[in-house]
């Protein structure tokens, strides 16, 4: 499959170790079907706030945080990860994924100060 997927054009995007059990990484691929663009995104003052904590299918308790951009949401705090963290360590939770676009003011260093880890 993975041959079949690069010869027409497919790279790897990501690979999360350990994704669905121990020894079983998730592979995801990407296609380009167009080059990059640049959008101005001007002074886009939106913060994030959470919307649900779900497992993901197929895995072993893995789950992933759901999120939405608000103008009224308050600026992320390191304190608003910890009932998060909490309750799917609660569930028997073995990782939590969450992902977020560039651009948003603080995010990286916040989510790395908490011991997310990029896959850039």
């Amino acid at each position: 499959m993975r041959r079949c997927l690069q010869e027409i054009g497919f790279a790897e995007e990501l690979r999360h170790r350990d994704f669905y059990d121990v020894n079983e990484s998730q592979i995801i691929y990407g296609l380009r079907l167009r080059g990059a663009q640049h959008r101005d995104t001007g002074s886009d003052h939106r913060q994030i706030r959470f919307t649900d904590i779900d497992e993901i299918g197929e895995t072993n308790d893995a789950y992933w945080l759901s999120w939405e951009l608000d103008e009224s949401a308050s600026r992320l705090q390191k304190q608003d990860f910890q009932p998060i963290i909490d309750q799917v360590r609660q569930w028997g939770g073995r990782c939590l994924f969450v992902a977020f676009p560039g651009g948003i003011p603080a995010v990286d260093d916040l989510v790395r100060s908490l011991g997310f880890r990029g896959l850039e």
